[in-house]
């Protein structure tokens, strides 16, 4: 707190450069966009409805101890 003025000036000290920039391989594209519905099918599931990443989330710390609940 008060290294920084603005979020921004924090924010640009802490990301890491840009090295690198992928573009998709435009044959694949259809696939990608096929494979994107199914990631945001399965993150509505896991993430909302079925509250499973809350559940791994809430108990990371014991997980990684080898303790569950």
């Amino acid at each position: 707190a008060g290294c920084y003025d603005t979020v921004q000036q924090a924010s640009a000290k802490m990301k890491a450069p840009i090295d690198k920039t992928y573009h998709p391989i435009a044959e694949n594209v259809a696939e990608y966009e096929k494979l994107f519905e199914k990631y945001c099918v399965l993150y509505e599931y896991f993430a909302r409805e079925n509250k499973v990443m809350e559940f791994l989330y809430d108990n990371k710390l014991n997980v990684l101890k080898g303790e569950t609940k």
